[in-house]
């Protein structure tokens, strides 16, 4: 797996901090609060889903110990591919890398239509009118610029887009942890009764999905600084990272209306995604809701820019195995970025928007959930 002299990717670019960070806005943490935890309640085990995140939290970090094990050994931004072909090889290792561009392209056009659906209710309630697929052509062609572009020029953007997040959440869990919550900070939602009530399977797959990126940390490997001790630390700190706060996050929301009221709560709203939203308005109230509304746009941002990376890294080491044209593995002149990817993967995206767009179909209903769920499985 040698590397050609001049097409290289950037090295030394990444500290710790920015690869965490990278990871972690794929995962994006106001996104799964704001859209996927009410569902984990309602469809899942309820007031058990903090006590599934640390199980679940635990199990990640299982998998982490072997998978940090490997990434001392093995230094390439093909990750799980360069794992599977030292162990099992070319044939395994190829489909693995199929499996895993298809998976991230299909997460990524999932996103673009979630983030259409948002972004012009969000920019519609402040006067600002697009079409869906509007939003969604200007995040397409952000993404591809900085994808295009420098890695530490995306890394400075995805830090401060996750930062953000985490402050405006953390924001409301901690009026909600001043003001008492609904009826007392009851902290017998840990209780393992609690989480195995309702369906422990459905809540397992929302707290599971919460996770999906932080695997890519090995995929930054040939650009980070001193790569055999930043990509197993940012890789353990971003399994803490995003485990410790959804449990905090979780436990908060329960507190936050009532354990007894939460799933009939989340029921009689018409739009589930509203509850965080709504308990951002009684606890804090001002401009925090509509502050909220602007960065869960944000948080779609960073997920699609991050997902571009992976998708372009994982393109350039294929080309540079001899898995897609040679040209994939080449990395751009002044850049040093695999330029070629992501062009291919702006284009596909532009061309999946398009067909959606011009059929009239629904960004959330139609074109993130059919989608998504293939990258999902892929996964």
């Amino acid at each position: 797996m040698s590397i050609a002299g001049t097409n290289e990717l950037r090295r030394n670019s990444l500290g710790l901090l920015a690869v965490t960070f990278m990871v972690i806005s794929a995962a994006a943490p106001l996104t799964g609060v704001a859209g996927a935890m009410p569902l984990a309640f309602m469809l899942g085990n309820g007031a058990g889903i903090p006590a599934t995140f640390v199980f679940v939290t635990l199990v990640m970090l299982a998998f982490s110990a072997g998978y940090v094990a490997m990434s001392r050994h093995v230094t390439n931004a093909g990750a799980f591919y360069a794992y599977a072909a030292r162990g099992l090889g070319g044939r395994t290792a190829g489909a693995i890398a199929i499996v895993a561009l298809v998976a991230y392209n299909a997460m990524q056009f999932g996103l673009i239509g979630l983030l259409g659906g948002i972004a012009s209710g969000v920019f519609g309630e402040l006067g600002l009118t697009l079409p869906w697929w509007g939003w969604s052509l200007i995040a397409v062609l952000l993404v591809g610029i900085l994808g295009y572009r420098q890695v530490d020029l995306s890394a400075k953007v995805l830090v401060a887009a996750v930062v953000l997040e985490y402050v405006v959440v953390l924001i409301v869990d901690f009026a909600i942890l001043s003001k008492g919550g609904a009826s007392g900070l009851a902290l017998n939602i840990f209780d393992p009764k609690a989480m195995f009530s309702g369906s422990l399977t459905a809540a397992v797959l929302f707290c599971l999905g919460s996770f999906i990126g932080f695997e890519a940390t090995t995929i930054y490997a040939e650009e980070a600084r001193e790569p055999e001790k930043t990509i197993p630390r940012a890789t353990y700190l971003s399994v803490l990272m995003i485990g410790v706060f959804f449990v905090f996050t979780t436990w908060l929301m329960i507190v936050g209306v009532g354990a007894d009221k939460l799933v009939p709560t989340i029921q009689a709203l018409p739009d589930p995604s509203a509850f965080f939203f709504n308990l951002a308005a009684e606890y804090v109230g001002g401009p925090v809701p509509t502050i909220a509304g602007l960065l869960l746009v944000s948080s779609l941002f960073a997920a699609l820019s991050a997902f571009h990376n992976y998708i372009a890294r994982y393109s350039y080491v294929a080309g540079r195995e001899g898995l897609l044209p040679a040209a994939f593995g080449r990395t751009h002149d002044a850049h040093q970025s695999p330029h070629v990817g992501s062009v291919v993967q702006t284009i596909g995206a532009l061309i999946v928007l398009a067909i959606f767009a011009g059929l009239g179909l629904d960004p959330v209903l139609n074109m993130f959930t059919w989608i998504s769920q293939i990258g999902t499985l892929g996964v």
